[in-house]
């Protein structure tokens, strides 16, 4: 299976080897890819439309990326709550139904837009904690290399 992680903003540097050695972890399992959208300019006295508009700019290009055949996962601040064994169930599951490839979508530090949260499959929240958008990316790669070491019955290390 192909997993694809669509981000908005580049990552930071002190995160970059983290993130690298994750992605090295998950080639032993899957083929891997990160997108990096471009995050529009902001300011820090922006109104609610500008702050709509925003989203919806980096939504048009999120959406630009995705293909209709591809599995998308919002990950929202709301939405259920996925564990890295519930997330080896969900890709289980979607294999048996002949998927190829699963999409996660993280958007910039103004959320997603309406439309790429009604294109999504479904929306994973992740646990309660404050999760800057920059340090999402690597919770995805840790849980989905948890994830899929549970379904290869491994264990955790």
């Amino acid at each position: 299976m192909q997993f694809t992680i669509i981000s908005v903003g580049k990552i930071k540097n002190d995160i970059l080897p983290r993130v690298e050695a994750y992605s090295k972890r998950l080639a032993v399992y899957c083929r891997m890819n990160i997108v990096e959208i471009p995050e529009e300019a902001r300011t820090e006295t922006m109104s609610s439309a500008e702050i709509e508009q925003v989203r919806q700019s980096e939504g048009q290009k999120i959406l630009a990326q995705v293909k209709q055949e591809q599995h998308v996962i919002a990950l929202t601040g709301e939405g259920e709550l996925w564990t890295p064994k519930r997330l080896s169930v969900q890709i289980e599951d979607l294999s048996m139904e002949g998927r190829k490839e699963i999409l996660f979508v993280i958007g910039g530090s103004l959320g997603l837009s309406e439309e790429v949260l009604v294109r999504a499959n479904d929306r994973l929240a992740l646990p309660k904690k404050a999760y800057p958008h920059q340090l999402t990316r690597l919770v995805v790669l840790e849980r989905l290399y948890r994830a899929l070491r549970i379904s290869l019955g491994e264990p955790l290390r």
